[in-house]
């Protein structure tokens, strides 16, 4: 086969349109084979008591590896363990994120002997008999993890086959706060005598971001997430294993269904490993802010607080009220407008459907879509064979 007319050249830079179509068809192809590209940019800084930064660590991850690029303490603070306090922060940071491994090559000249000392074992050398100074040495330190999450999309089950009979089933709870979760979970334990967790019984012995807006506008990295014990309560669980609940107390028995309150749903890849059948309840935002408001402040009313939270909301919170397609990746998208019994009856049935072996592909033609936009992403995943979410 003949090749069209074409030139190469050199740039120092392809423009923006260009990198996207590069980086979109790159994605695609990635996907194609259940793979995660997971690539982020970040850095580490030190700074002294005048905020002034003198030591720098300049890494990125990419599929299931950090690599690091440069790490840089200025010289008046060298030979003082600066680096390797970079160097701590930064595995500290991604342990029990389901990453393998923390990567970097350094040069003779600069220092293989300190990687050595902070843990990490040679792969291998690649040496420059002409420029010995400018021979390369490869490093790299593993994590010591039980599983590799990262890298790797999560595969979606559209046939129940695999589930039926194993039990517990983890039934994830998804939604913005103010969407419902708590009461439907607490409707649902009574009808299925399961087991209930909430994500928020974690919350002070586990690590989170401090700036929520912060979090969503640098690229929302729902790994920030770091919960533990929550992953080990669910692992015991899953595993049919009672457990104590190390904040309640309580004894956490392993029924058959267990309700797990979920807010980050799938996204959340340490916990979301976990759930066999995710409801994401999509409600109004403006529902929500008002069950919120009811929520705080029935019992001691304080206006000036109101208005200060509906500032809030308005000017600075709202955009992580809007879920995103990936925010709404579920099993089941039920409206979190709908009456509690109404939640209830669907969430039943869908169940029941679940276990059946009834919840696959060929159902979803008989599935009414209650706008257009559901029913044209449900005509696409039918022509495309997609994985299926039910709207209902």
């Amino acid at each position: 086969m003949s090749l069209m007319n074409y030139k190469i050249e050199f740039v120092d830079k392809i423009s923006d349109a260009e990198e996207a179509k590069m980086t979109k068809d790159m994605v695609a192809y990635e996907r194609a084979h259940g793979i995660d590209v997971n690539y982020k940019k970040f850095s580490i800084v030190l700074r002294d008591d005048k905020e002034i930064v003198f030591g720098v660590l300049n890494a990125f991850t990419a599929f299931a590896e950090i690599y690091v690029d440069d790490i840089w303490v200025d010289t008046p603070y060298r030979g003082k363990g600066y680096g390797k306090k970079l160097l701590q922060e930064l595995e500290n940071h991604f342990q029990g994120r389901g990453f393998n491994n923390i990567n970097l090559v350094t040069n003779a000249f600069q220092a293989p002997g300190f990687y050595e000392k902070c843990g990490f074992k040679v792969e291998f050398v690649r040496e420059n008999k002409k420029h010995p100074k400018l021979t390369k040495t490869f490093f790299v330190k593993f994590f010591n993890e039980e599983t590799q999450t990262q890298g790797i999309l999560k595969k979606k089950n559209s046939n129940a086959k695999e589930n039926k009979g194993r039990y517990p089933l983890i039934i994830g709870i998804s939604g913005i706060s103010g969407s419902g979760k708590y009461n439907i979970i607490k409707k649902l334990s009574e009808s299925l005598q399961a087991t209930t967790i909430f994500w928020d019984d974690y919350d002070e012995i586990s690590k989170s971001p401090q700036d929520y807006v912060e979090w969503f506008y640098s690229g929302k990295d729902y790994n920030d997430w770091i919960y533990p014990d929550l992953v080990d309560t669910l692992q015991k669980l899953k595993k049919s294993e009672a457990i104590i609940c190390p904040v309640t107390k309580q004894k956490l028995i392993p029924t058959k269904y267990i309700l797990f309150d979920a807010p980050l749903g799938y996204c959340h890849q340490a916990t979301g490993k976990y759930i066999d059948f995710l409801i994401c309840l999509d409600t109004a935002p403006d529902i929500a802010l008002a069950r919120r408001l009811i929520r705080d402040y029935q019992k001691h009313l304080d206006p000036q607080k109101v208005i200060q939270e509906l500032k809030e909301y308005l000017f600075k919170f709202h955009p992580l009220f809007i879920l995103s397609l990936e925010d709404k990746t579920s099993d089941l998208i039920i409206n979190g407008n709908l009456s509690l019994d109404e939640q209830e009856k669907k969430v039943l049935n869908a169940l029941s459907l679940f276990e059946n072996k009834e919840y696959n592909i060929e159902l979803m033609h008989a599935i009414y879509c209650a706008t257009n936009l559901q029913f044209i992403h449900l005509k696409k995943a039918l022509e495309k064979k997609w994985p299926i979410t039910m709207y209902v």
